[in-house]
């Protein structure tokens, strides 16, 4: 089956039929070397013919392949398509963008990636050997001979022994995959090792991405970001109304009814005492009052003891569950101050359930007052 030829070699050099095709120059195979004939007619593709009788038996994929290597070598600009999955972000609106648009790839200049490396001077050739591995593309710096591979994937992908060797050797390498587009050859990363580079240029990467996703797809940006824009305005109002709907459904709600005799026992309890665990507990109550008799404190009818150790005790507990304490203070027949008592501010459990309605009322309101990401989004982008 013959093959399309859009590229031949004229003066060492790779052109494209639809370049000068000048009829006093000889265009060669990029294959086998033959003669080329330069065909422009108006009706069939621009393409390069064999002469009658040739034995080139190059395939698509064979001249995919030579072609690229050449290309790779000998254009001034090569733009390398590197998949988003290389290039990490943290940066929130950057993922946004290049997710709302499904942006896959995003373009990086060879050049920039050799630049990093410090090759001021690289040369680039095709099929050269390193150990008994032969690279497609190999650029080489003079000056201190660094080594940076470019492999071609057109049919076979690069060896794993090849890989591991190259990272062994600390030479960076990009394999790329080459797609024909209207003539012209665009490539794809499929795998490298040039990792220094995306984490020294993370910073300059995302900057430039941003550029780039926000200038060539602006417009889609726009559309998209709009159509968020209504389904986030109809997820507010709904929130809004719920939380609406909340606020006034507090307002029938006692919440006092849902603190049991056990909830409220471990919500206003605070035990004192000398001498650890109690055998049992027996309440106190107006009808069993304290009272002294003689110089001992009696309470239930039973002496208390080490009083002021007990009063210690709870003054002690008081202050690490941050309850607040006064003390009372009055003065003697010799004007000397002295304390009288206590008073503790304990939470009163009669307006426990409406200090909760108010705290539950204060975070709804705030809850209303949280922007939604869409709008944050928005607003940074096109204000």
């Amino acid at each position: 089956m013959a093959v399309n030829i859009t590229y031949a070699f004229c003066d060492n050099e790779l052109v494209h039929i639809d370049g000068r095709i000048s009829k006093n120059k000889n265009y060669y195979c990029p294959s086998c070397g033959e003669t080329l004939t330069p065909k422009k007619g108006p009706i069939n593709a621009h393409h390069f013919s064999h002469q009658s009788g040739s034995s080139c038996t190059a395939s698509e994929e064979t001249m995919l392949h030579l072609i690229s290597k050449y290309a790779l070598v000998s254009r001034e600009k090569i733009t390398l398509n590197f998949p988003i999955s290389l290039l990490q972000t943290n940066h929130s609106l950057l993922r946004k963008m290049v997710t709302q648009i499904n942006l896959d790839y995003f373009p990086i200049d060879l050049y920039e990636i050799l630049d990093f490396y410090s090759f001021y001077h690289p040369i680039g050739n095709v099929e050269q050997t390193i150990e008994s591995f032969i690279a497609d593309v190999l650029f080489l710096e003079l000056e201190d001979g660094k080594e940076l591979v470019i492999e071609v994937f057109v049919t076979h992908a690069m060896e794993e022994d090849k890989k591991n060797r190259f990272n062994q050797l600390g030479i960076p390498f990009i394999e790329v995959k080459p797609v024909m587009n209207n003539g012209d050859i665009a490539f794809f990363v499929t795998e490298t090792n040039v990792t220094k580079f995306f984490d020294k240029r993370e910073m300059d990467l995302e900057n430039e991405m941003f550029s780039y996703v926000y200038h060539e797809h602006r417009a889609e940006l726009l559309q998209k970001f709009t159509e968020d824009l209504v389904a986030a305005d109809k997820i507010v109002l709904a929130k809004n109304e719920a939380l609406r709907q909340l606020n006034n459904d507090l307002d029938s709600i006692n919440l006092r009814k849902y603190i049991n005799g056990k909830l409220q026992t471990k919500m206003s309890t605070i035990p004192a005492t000398t001498t650890g665990n109690p055998k049992r507990v027996e309440s106190v109550s107006s009808a069993n009052p304290l009272s002294y008799r003689g110089k001992s404190l009696t309470c239930n009818y039973k002496y208390v003891n080490s009083e002021k150790g007990i009063l210690y005790s709870l003054i002690t507990r008081f202050m690490a569950e941050n309850i607040g304490i006064e003390a009372f203070i009055n003065t003697d027949e010799n004007n000397k101050e002295y304390i009288s008592g206590f008073n503790f501010r304990i939470p009163r459990t009669t307006i426990t359930g409406d200090v909760m309605k108010d705290i539950l009322k204060k975070m709804i309101q705030e809850m209303e007052s949280i922007p939604t990401p869409e709008t944050e989004v928005h607003n940074k982008l096109f204000y």
